[in-house]
């Protein structure tokens, strides 16, 4: 099944139902609930990517279309601010404690919250905390590469740390910037190597794939 998803870079996970059937047609013998399937033994992932909605996806093709991603610094527009109820400044302590709630493994949302509470520092963050705004405190933790969707309990979404995960190396470095402590990226107007100077190297495959991403998200 991952050979299908792979083909297809990216297949909408949500509802699932419409998944199974995009993958199933390719395969010339289907598993029942091959996807759902394949999720559960961690064959494959599951992470927001595109216009807010959540992917299928191999690893290696989850570390480039996420790299891309993370590259759009939706998180520090106002707008997305104001929908998320949280301030720049909470990131690199929202995504520790929320790193360090997942660390025993998968949990619910509001699991997490019960841990992150214990930093009163944080109490403002219960809105956001709840998937109030599109999950939009959430959403940038896949993006780093930190988290993805867990297995469903009992109807309730989870979220997983990826660290760990025996396919998952990270992020794609796509050369235009590194993940700096508490995953805020360098300044999107930092000068970058030009083709043909000092520094500059040409996109390898996993590289090129994340630039058909990028265009998909345009």
């Amino acid at each position: 099944m991952g050979d299908v998803v792979r083909r297809v870079v990216a297949v909408r996970a949500w509802p699932l139902a419409p998944a199974e059937l995009a993958v199933a047609i390719r395969q010339e013998s289907p598993e029942r609930g091959g996807v759902a399937l394949s999720l559960e033994r961690g064959e494959v992932a599951r992470s927001y990517v595109f216009r807010g909605g959540s992917y299928v996806m191999t690893h290696d093709a989850a570390a480039a279309i996420l790299a891309v991603r993370g590259t759009t610094r939706m998180w520090e527009s106002r707008r997305y601010q104001r929908q998320g109820s949280f301030a720049l400044e909470d990131w690199a302590p929202w995504r520790a404690a929320a790193r360090d709630a997942l660390g025993k493994g998968p949990a619910t949302r509001a699991e997490i919250w019960e841990h992150v509470r214990s930093d009163h520092a944080l109490a403002h963050l219960e809105v956001g905390a709840s998937g109030a705004g599109s999950d939009s405190l959430f959403k940038p933790l896949h993006w780093w590469g930190d988290i993805c969707f867990g297995p469903d309990r009992d109807g309730s979404t989870t979220f997983r740390l990826l660290d760990g995960d025996p396919l998952w190396t990270e992020a794609l470095d796509l050369g235009t910037g590194r993940a700096a402590p508490g995953g805020c990226w360098p300044s999107r107007d930092e000068p970058q190597p030009r083709p043909g100077t000092e520094g500059h190297r040409s996109p390898n495959a996993p590289e090129r794939l994340a630039g058909f991403s990028l265009a998909l998200m345009t």
